[in-house]
């Protein structure tokens, strides 16, 4: 499904990030900041016990601890703003992880090593062998980071599903050459 949607022929690794460990991993790596519009966000998806976590900033420039990143993360409807989506989300998904890539050469962290190295591998999960992660970060961070990037996508309810974003194939294949190709 990915290498038909993408064009590309072979994907040769795959990372995936386990949500319920990012918390602690953004907590010892000193935290995130990101620029926000105003949000209000009520989000019960992060609850053990039934409740709604809430988290409401101005909008302007925050450094979030872990537990607030992760409601962002998760923020699909913005109460302040209804007219956010699940593409403003993709949005502050990206910039949070540009500024964990930040973050990442600050000096906090360096401090912090070793209790970042810890929580990281539970966090992010790859196939990749052990150096691998290590010349991605190096590589990314001698390219910096790059402005949060969207995809054209079509709303549509399936009546089964509610509301869903359906990807444009055309500007699927046109991003992925762009990112891959310059």
């Amino acid at each position: 499904m990915v290498k038909r949607l993408t064009g590309i022929a072979t994907i040769n690794h795959l990372v995936v990030v386990d949500m319920a460990n990012f918390p602690d991993f953004i907590n010892d790596i000193g935290g995130v900041t990101v620029t926000t519009p105003r949000i209000c966000s009520e989000n019960s998806e992060d609850s053990t016990e039934g409740g709604y976590f809430k988290l409401n900033l101005s909008a302007g420039t925050h450094t979030l601890n872990g537990h607030q990143a992760l409601i962002l993360a998760r923020t699909r409807q913005n109460a302040c703003d209804p007219a956010y989506n699940d593409l403003n989300r993709e949005a502050m998904q990206q910039q949070i992880l540009n500024a964990i890539q930040a973050q990442l050469i600050s000096v906090h962290t360096f401090l912090h090593l070793p209790w970042a190295s810890w929580d990281a591998p539970p966090t992010l999960q790859t196939d990749m062998g052990a150096y691998d992660p290590a010349q991605l970060f190096l590589s990314s961070e001698i390219a910096g980071s790059s402005p949060p990037l969207l995809l054209t996508e079509t709303p549509e309810n399936d009546g089964y599903l509610g509301d869903v974003l359906i990807p444009n194939p055309a500007n699927v294949r046109a991003q992925v050459n762009k990112l891959l190709n310059g």
